[in-house]
């Protein structure tokens, strides 16, 4: 396998580029979903590629390099939302997003509420039906025991229809 030096002490396999360059539409598609922009999906994932570089062979060797992704994403949007809560405007336009909220009829507002979700449901959401994951894959994903993820998009899709309902009655 063929390596190219980064800087002194850090290298990458040309395997590694290939797999950025074919994982980083979806993860950056998913990341958008997340956090709800773009500047800031990029900083994510730039984030996840530049701790994954190291670790590359060995998770690839693993078959588990898409999932430990996905999962970095997922625990990065968390830590920043921890570290501050940023104040965002939806960019639907966005052709990931447009193409799942076409499907509701007030996309705005749908978009509104499912950012008002907790990091951990709107993750499971977000893989549940815009992935099409299975519950056993979202709790790979996320780390978590099957029956956790399938709470999770649950409860999240049990608050979207209350609130829902809330503003239908506005």
């Amino acid at each position: 396998m063929e390596r190219i030096a980064l800087r002194e002490g850090v290298s990458v396999s040309t395997s590694f580029d290939a797999w950025v360059v074919s994982s980083q539409p979806k993860l950056l598609a998913y990341a958008y979903l997340l956090c709800a922009d773009r500047e800031e999906a990029r900083d994510v994932v730039q984030d996840v590629y530049s701790r994954l570089v190291r670790r590359y062979d060995r998770l690839a060797d693993d078959g588990g390099i898409d999932a430990y992704a996905r999962r970095s994403v997922t625990n990065e949007v968390a830590s920043r939302r921890r570290r501050r809560r940023p104040v965002t405007v939806p960019l639907i336009s966005e052709p990931a997003v447009a193409a799942v909220a076409d499907r509701v009829p007030d996309r705005m507002l749908a978009w509104r509420l499912c950012q008002e979700l907790p990091t951990a449901q709107r993750a499971a959401v977000v893989l549940r039906f815009f992935d099409d994951a299975s519950y056993a894959e979202i709790g790979r994903i996320l780390g978590m025991p099957e029956a956790t993820a399938r709470s999770h998009v649950h409860r999240a899709l049990a608050a979207l229809r209350e609130r829902l309902t809330e503003e239908d009655s506005r």
